[in-house]
C-alpha cells in the first residue's frame, strides 16, 4: 500500500474518489442523492414541537426557580431543532421534493460571472438569469472549487436541487431576486493546492462551531451552578422529583461540556493540522466487512493500512458513500489509532473516522 505523495494535486481523472450524480439521471434512481429529498421530517417536527411545549409548560407552572434551568436548556435545543426542521420544510415542501426527484441531473459549469455576493449572502446564477442563494460570501471559493455543480430543476414553483461536488446532499434552493447591493465576486485565483481548499473549510466553519461550543459551555455552567449545590442537601421523600431533575441536569451539563470540548479540539487543533497535510493515505476497505449503523451516515468496517489491518468507524454521508462506492477511505497524513481526519483528495471536504489497533500485519 502506498500513499498519495502529493495531497496538493487532484487525483487523475480516471481515479474515482467521490460519488457524483450521473448526467441525465433523476435523483429518484440514485441511492445516495435521493435521501435528502425523500426524507420524512414530519415525525421529527412533531417530537421537537411536543418537547418544546412540555418544557414551556414546566417553566410557566414551575413552583421554584430551581425547576427553571433544566427545562429552559432543553427548550433552547428543542426550539433550535424545530426552527431548523421548519425552515427545511418551508424551503422544500413535499410536493416540490417529489417533483425534483424525477427531474434529471445536469452539470452546470460555474465561473466568476455567475456569482454575486452581499455582506451576508452568496448568490449563484444557474438558469435563465435565475438567482439562487447558496450560502455565505466566504463560501464562493468552495462553490466554484471544482468549476461545476450539479443541478436538477428548476421545477414549476421555481425551486431547484443543487449538489456541490464532494457532497451527496441535494440542497433545495428557491429562486431569489438579486439584491441591488449584490456585487460581483472578485475573480478567483486558481489555487494549485488542495490544502488551500481545506483551509477555506476550516476558516468557513470554525467561527460558527466555536460559537456553538461556547454557548453549550455557558448552558452547562448555568446547569452546574443551579443544581450542583443541591448535591449537598439531604433529600426527603417528597424531594424525589427534585433529585431526578438534579441528576438529569448534571448529566446534561457533563454531556454539553464533553461535546463542546470535542468540537473545540476538532476545529481549533485537528482540522487546521489536517488542512496542512502533505500526504493522503488510502485505507482500502475489506469488502465483506462493511456494516452500516442505524442510519446511512455511519459505517463500520475493516481497512488495510500500510501498518496492517484495522477496524474503522466512518461518520458522514459523503464519506460513507465514497467508501462503499470506491472501497477506499482517505486519511490525512499517516493514520494512527484513534480519531483521524479523513477527506476526499481534490474535493473541499473534511470528516472524521475512528481507527482501532492493528489486528494483522
Amino acid at each position: 500500500m502506498s500513499t498519495v505523495p502529493d495531497a496538493d494535486t487532484t487525483p487523475a481523472p480516471d481515479r474515482i474518489v467521490a460519488v457524483e450524480p450521473e448526467e441525465g439521471r433523476p435523483p429518484r434512481g440514485d441511492r445516495w442523492f435521493a435521501l435528502s429529498l425523500s426524507g420524512r421530517r414530519g415525525t421529527r417536527l412533531l417530537v421537537a414541537f411536543v418537547c418544546l411545549a412540555v418544557c414551556v409548560a414546566i417553566i410557566v407552572f414551575a413552583r421554584s426557580r430551581i425547576y427553571l434551568a433544566l427545562p429552559a436548556v432543553v427548550a433552547v435545543f428543542a426550539a433550535a431543532r424545530l426552527w431548523l426542521l421548519a425552515r427545511i420544510a418551508f424551503r422544500a415542501p413535499k410536493r416540490v421534493r417529489e417533483r425534483l426527484l424525477d427531474l434529471p441531473f445536469r452539470k452546470v459549469l460555474v465561473d466568476d460571472d455567475m456569482l454575486r455576493a452581499t455582506k451576508c449572502a452568496l448568490y449563484l446564477r444557474l438558469a435563465n438569469d435565475q438567482w439562487f442563494r447558496v450560502g455565505r460570501p466566504r463560501a464562493s471559493g468552495l462553490i466554484a472549487s471544482r468549476g461545476y455543480v450539479w443541478l436538477t430543476g428548476p421545477e414549476p414553483a421555481g425551486r431547484a436541487g443543487l449538489v456541490v461536488p464532494g457532497s451527496v446532499t441535494t440542497a433545495v434552493l428557491r429562486v431569489r431576486t438579486l439584491p441591488s447591493s449584490a456585487l460581483p465576486v472578485p475573480p478567483r485565483v486558481p489555487d494549485p493546492t488542495h490544502n488551500g481548499q481545506l483551509r477555506q473549510i476550516v476558516q468557513l466553519y470554525r467561527p460558527r462551531r466555536t460559537a456553538a461550543a461556547v454557548i453549550r459551555l455557558a448552558l452547562a455552567a448555568w446547569l452546574a451552578a443551579t443544581y450542583a449545590p443541591l448535591l449537598l442537601r439531604t433529600y426527603r421523600q417528597s424531594d424525589e422529583l427534585l433529585g431526578l431533575a438534579t441528576f438529569l441536569a448534571l448529566y446534561l451539563a457533563a454531556a454539553l461540556v464533553w461535546t463542546s470540548a470535542v468540537s473545540l479540539h476538532h476545529w481549533r487543533i485537528r482540522a487546521p493540522r489536517a488542512a496542512l497535510a502533505t500526504t493522503w493515505t488510502p485505507l482500502r476497505i475489506v469488502s465483506d466487512s462493511m456494516r452500516s449503523g442505524g442510519n446511512h451516515g455511519k459505517l463500520t468496517c475493516r481497512v488495510t493500512s500500510p501498518e496492517g489491518t484495522r477496524t474503522a468507524s466512518i461518520a458522514g454521508l459523503p464519506f460513507v458513500a465514497a467508501a462503499r462506492t470506491t472501497g477506499v477511505v482517505w486519511a490525512a497524513g499517516q493514520p494512527k489509532k484513534g480519531t483521524v481526519l479523513i477527506g476526499l483528495p481534490g474535493y473541499p471536504i473534511l470528516g472524521i473516522a475512528k481507527l482501532g489497533r492493528i489486528e494483522h500485519r
